[in-house]
């Protein structure tokens, strides 16, 4: 129930007015539309949703990522983004990390359980900090394939399946 509720939060993010319309690849967005990683349709369950909002004039990405899946552990995080020569472009930033929450078992997170879980990230992603990550989708049938860059630097083990959602399709993320 508590991944609904993470689901609810990210729908409003993706529905609320902005000044101008959301630039391609993202314009779907602007619909109300999340971006689904790594789909599965039959469980209608997503390795990540991603949301995108303009706010100030700039474009912030909320995404909601499976951690781990048993114990199903969720994570929250909200980033600045770009998009330029159709790639959407992001620094990979430590404060980001660091405001990240997390539910366990469809729970919140404890304060204690939080620590822990961030100092991990900070601890994995820590050669990543401070770099460019871009994306750009490309057309595969009816999904599309998100293929990621770090620093320019082609990252083909990264790249993954994507496909727009209503929430009204009741994807979650989930294994």
């Amino acid at each position: 129930m508590r991944r609904m509720g993470l689901i609810a939060a990210l729908w409003a993010g993706a529905t609320a007015a902005s000044a101008a319309p959301l630039p391609e690849p993202i314009a779907k967005a602007d619909q109300g539309l999340l971006q689904c990683y790594a789909p599965n349709p039959a469980h209608k369950t997503c390795q990540s949703l991603a949301s995108y909002q303009q706010v100030d004039g700039g474009i912030l990405n909320r995404v909601v990522i499976l951690l781990a899946p048993n114990p199903l552990i969720i994570m929250t995080a909200t980033s600045p983004v770009q998009v330029a020569a159709g790639q959407v472009c992001g620094p990979i930033r430590s404060e980001d990390l660091a405001a990240a929450t997390f539910t366990i078992a469809g729970q919140p997170a404890t304060a204690d359980q939080t620590a822990r879980l961030r100092q991990k990230l900070q601890a994995s992603m820590a050669g990543l900090i401070g770099r460019k990550a871009c994306m750009t989708y490309v057309a595969d049938g009816p999904q599309q394939i998100a293929k990621s860059t770090i620093d320019g630097v082609a990252q083909p083990s990264a790249d993954q399946p994507v496909i727009w959602v209503s929430p009204a399709q009741g994807y979650t993320v989930g294994p």
